[in-house]
């Protein structure tokens, strides 16, 4: 119940500090970017943009007081009794000042008279599918069933590092915070929404249920908000809708190629019944790196792109072709408040405060208010830059010249074939809107255009795949455009016309049908376990998020799930943000297999190490030297007979 109300306390924050800010987000709806009406509901924009930015100054908050109550208690068993206190009285208290600054202000607030319930019946129900829909897949990839958390296979990958951060707040004591599969360093993940999830675990909320709650919200708050702004630039609704559409279902010719493939009298439907695999006609792909999957498994990605999304609507009307141009005073408060949020973002979803970035450059090259623009670009980056040197030892992104992307040619043919295999037509009927639009579309088109070039051009981390999210974030506005087109073939009516528009749309999302029901069948198999794990439940009882564990290079398993913070984990992880994992590698085979008991004394010291699990993932692993660390250290676990035991020595200091 608690974290029920603490999820209902950050809308209702959110509300009230648009409502003090930017009062003019409620009527985005009211109409297009040309004036003409639109008839959207008023919440269709305000709440969820109330939810996104309600939660990060909320949950910043919170984490900022449990951050001092360990400063000033070191080891305090629970920071977050403090943090949620503590915060949320802190933020009651500027709820209180946007109340009164509100009912200062002429006119207050009020609330189009529209969004009746009866006015647009085939939207709410489209709504309502959706939200069906989404929750099913959430709650399919991660849940809890008789005690079990099953973990499908889609997610398992990601949610290790998910899980482990998640835990180390919602059951350790992750202040000051570190990564909890390189244990003992800075933290370069970004980190916030998993301290979010934490928290809502710590408050009550079950484990799946604090996951795929905030990631249901985060995901509804992007097809409302791209709904809103694509509907605005369509001067459609219907057109909006699409552009959710093509956002769930992405545009590839990988399904066509597939079919090709097959032998004569194979039925394809047969086969796609029961496939479990994504198409690998392109580098990564088979990771799904571009469907519907890559938002079950990045849980944060879904909630900072839609505030990318509430900065789209802020700013899109002051393009010069559109006679748009905030005066001074409103200019200035938006972008206070636009640079603010931005940089608080830095630490939910780093990629997509750069991608806003440089789609905000873009759209400031053809605005009046370029100072405003400038004024949001420095307050965003020097918040990023005082962040990023709080938690980070060094610099938080390492940036280099790398054309091409994952493209294997790495030549502009080469990149434009590799984008053709991608997105299939979607890039094609982007170019021809080019062509027939408007000076206003085409601008937005170069903006939107600017993360994919920096996700071809640059790589800003040693892991170039990281660089997706720029791809992913461009190629969903994109699909407004693809919307835009599709909307004026419909609008003919002309039948053949009109056919011409459905068999486009059928074109651009059947790949991305078929990858969600690989998607469905891929999560028929799970990695289970208990969550009442004699093993989970010593970690939790007998260790906090200071003391790292040395063990093998776990990915998801169960001293993840009781939040142990892993000396060395999974390397890919911590390779990917980073860290010199070949160090700690060499660090833990030495501390396994030295026979020398000074040395592996002076290891353990020298890295902070308390725990060391020995288990048939270690032995499998390493050269492990068993007797010399039961001879010298204390067993405080252990489980299991022959290969399959397991057990926990304790590094004690002398």
């Amino acid at each position: 119940m608690l974290a029920i109300l603490f999820i209902l306390f950050c809308i209702i924050t959110g509300t009230l500090l648009l409502w003090c800010f930017i009062p003019s987000l409620q009527n985005s709806g009211c109409y297009d970017i040309r004036g003409a009406g639109l008839d959207i509901p008023w919440w269709c924009a305000l709440l969820p943009a109330a939810y996104i930015s309600g939660t990060v100054i909320t949950c910043w908050a919170v984490y900022f007081f449990a951050y001092l109550e360990e400063a000033l208690h070191p080891g305090s068993a629970r920071p977050l009794i403090s943090g949620n206190i503590f915060g949320i009285l802190l933020i009651l208290l500027i709820d209180i000042l946007f109340c009164i600054i509100i009912k200062k202000r002429k006119g207050g607030i009020s609330f189009p008279l529209y969004d009746s319930l009866l006015k647009h019946p085939f939207i709410y129900a489209l709504w309502l599918i959706l939200a069906v829909f989404l929750l099913f897949f959430f709650y399919r990839t991660f849940n809890v069933y008789s005690d079990e958390l099953r973990v499908g296979l889609s997610v398992f990958s990601d949610f290790a590092t998910h899980i482990g951060m998640e835990r180390s707040f919602a059951v350790g004591n992750n202040f000051p915070t570190a990564y909890s599969h390189f244990a003992g360093s800075d933290i370069r993940y970004h980190f916030m929404y998993q301290f979010m999830m934490g928290n809502l675990e710590f408050l009550g909320l079950r484990i799946d249920h604090a996951f795929n709650i905030p990631s249901f919200l985060g995901m509804m708050s992007l097809c409302m908000l791209l709904y809103v702004y694509a509907a605005k630039l369509t001067g459609s609704r219907g057109a909006g809708m699409l552009s959710v559409f093509f956002l769930l279902f992405r545009s590839s010719p990988s399904f066509f190629k597939w079919l090709s493939e097959l032998r004569p009298g194979e039925n394809f439907l047969k086969l796609l019944k029961n496939r479990t695999e994504f198409w690998d006609y392109t580098d990564k792909e088979n990771w799904g790196l571009w469907n519907l999957k890559v938002y079950m498994n990045q849980r944060h990605l879904a909630f900072a792109m839609a505030f990318v999304i509430v900065l789209l609507l802020l700013w899109t009307p002051c393009i010069k072709s559109l006679n748009g141009k905030y005066e001074k005073k409103r200019a200035a408060v938006l972008a206070l408040f636009s640079g603010i949020m931005l940089g608080a973002m830095s630490f939910w979803n780093g990629a997509m405060v750069i991608g806003a970035l440089a789609i905000l450059f873009v759209l400031a090259l053809f605005s009046d208010n370029k100072p405003a623009f400038l004024l949001l670009a420095l307050i965003s980056v020097g918040m990023s830059m005082l962040t990023s040197r709080f938690f980070i030892n060094g610099s938080a992104v390492s940036p280099s010249f790398h054309y091409g992307f994952l493209a294997e040619n790495a030549t502009i043919p080469g990149t434009i074939d590799y984008m053709l295999k991608l997105t299939g037509i979607l890039l094609i009927l982007v170019a021809v809107c080019f062509v027939i639009s408007e000076a206003a579309e085409r601008v937005l088109i170069l903006a939107f255009s600017a993360p994919l070039i920096l996700a071809f051009t640059l790589s800003l981390t040693i892991d170039i795949t990281v660089g997706h999210k720029y791809v992913m974030l461009s190629l969903n506005l994109f699909g407004i455009f693809a919307a835009l087109l599709l909307y004026k073939l419909w609008k003919s009516g002309r039948m053949s016309v009109r056919l011409s528009a459905v068999i486009l749309g059928l074109i651009l999302t059947i790949t991305g049908l078929a990858e969600a029901k690989i998607l469905y069948n891929l999560d028929r198999d799970t990695l289970d376990y208990e969550l009442d794990d004699p093993l989970v439940e010593w970690i939790e009882k007998n260790s906090d998020s200071k003391d790292i564990f040395l063990s093998s290079p776990y990915s998801l398993d169960r001293p993840v799930l009781g939040g142990a913070m892993l000396y060395y984990g999974w390397p890919y992880y911590a390779w990917s943000a980073g860290y010199d994992t070949g160090y700690r590698e060499r660090i833990a085979a030495e501390i396994y297999s030295t026979k020398d008991p000074t040395r592996r004394d002076e290891l353990l010291k020298q890295e902070g190490i308390r725990f060391i699990i020995v288990d048939k993932a270690a032995r499998e692993y390493y050269k492990v030297f068993e007797a010399g660390i039961a001879g010298a250290y204390t067993a405080v676990y252990s489980e299991g007979q022959d290969d399959q035991r397991l057990t926990i020595y304790e590094r004690k200091e002398r």
